[in-house]
């Protein structure tokens, strides 16, 4: 790679991609981090909650019809999960910050679980 220029630079040409596409793919990747490490701290109904809501884009009472659980305890699925992930993802920002850099965190897939696109598809 080229020295003494920006990344974005070498994003840009060296991969062919844009800075936008890169941070985009950056994001995505870091929130599917985020939620493989998180799922497990939840149960199906919460999870479910929180993915109907916050990925799906659907109304809190469609989470709380598929769930079983009240719309107000949909808001609070949602708001528990969500902090969770924003934790994380700090985390993982503090720690690609730091000198021991992002090879301390495990990517997405990389330990034989299921990607998020996956998680997505299951209804959890």
């Amino acid at each position: 790679p080229k020295t003494g220029v920006a990344v974005s630079e070498i994003v840009e040409t060296d991969a062919g991609i844009s800075c936008a596409e890169f941070d985009f793919d950056f994001a995505r990747e870091t929130f599917a981090w985020a939620v493989e490490k998180a799922r497990p701290s939840f149960s199906p109904a919460t999870w479910s909650a929180f993915w109907i809501t916050a990925v799906e884009n659907r109304k809190p009472a469609d989470a709380a019809e598929a769930t079983g659980l009240t719309v107000g305890n949909v808001y609070a699925a949602k708001f528990r999960v969500m902090a969770k992930l924003q934790k994380l993802v700090q985390q993982f920002q503090v720690a690609s910050e730091s000198e021991e850099g992002p090879s301390v965190w495990t990517r997405p897939g990389a330990e034989g679980t299921a990607s998020a696109s996956r998680q997505q598809g299951d209804g959890r």
